[in-house]
């Protein structure tokens, strides 16, 4: 099935040139999205020309592409077939910030698994539907946890050279 799994409502620089929404197929077959559409809150609309999405696969669809300009403290995205049929769903409310993602609920388990600590170690805001998180919280985490794995491996093999010295 085609889901929305995140958007970029507000990025760092001009709107028109950074916004993009993305649709994950995380079913086991191809999907052609010709026909399907992503409609928002005030009812401007993009329909996909010919496009087929492969399992496990994503599309970024761009504002300069689909003409959908998002707002930056409340919005609601939907996603129709071919059909016509409601497919999915997006809310979210605002404000936000600079440069921040917002992730589907429905994708935040990902974040926040034992094998990922990542999302566990962030302060990250949840609004309505989705999950907002700004790449600056990130990177922080990954140069202290980086630091931390080189200083544990320096001790250890300072303490093994000691130890067979001893010997």
């Amino acid at each position: 099935m085609v889901y929305f799994k995140e958007v970029l409502p507000n990025p760092i620089g001009k709107d028109a040139d950074g916004e993009w929404i993305k649709l994950l197929n995380d079913g086991s077959h191809q999907v052609q999205l010709s026909g399907w559409s992503i409609s928002d809150a005030s009812g401007k609309s993009f329909t996909f020309g010919n496009t087929a999405l492969s399992p496990r696969d994503s599309v970024v669809v761009k504002r300069s592409l689909s003409g959908i300009s998002l707002n930056n403290d409340k919005e609601e995205l939907i996603l129709k077939d071919a059909n016509g049929t409601r497919v999915d769903s997006m809310q979210y409310t605002g404000p936000v910030g600079d440069d921040e993602v917002i992730i589907a609920e429905r994708y935040l388990k990902e974040l926040h698994t034992e094998t990922n600590p990542v999302g566990t170690m962030n302060n990250l805001a949840i609004s309505g539907e989705a999950q907002i998180i700004n790449s600056a919280n990130l990177t922080p985490f990954v140069i202290a946890f980086s630091m931390a794995l080189l200083s544990a491996a320096g001790v250890a093999g300072f303490t093994a050279k000691l130890l067979s010295k001893r010997d």
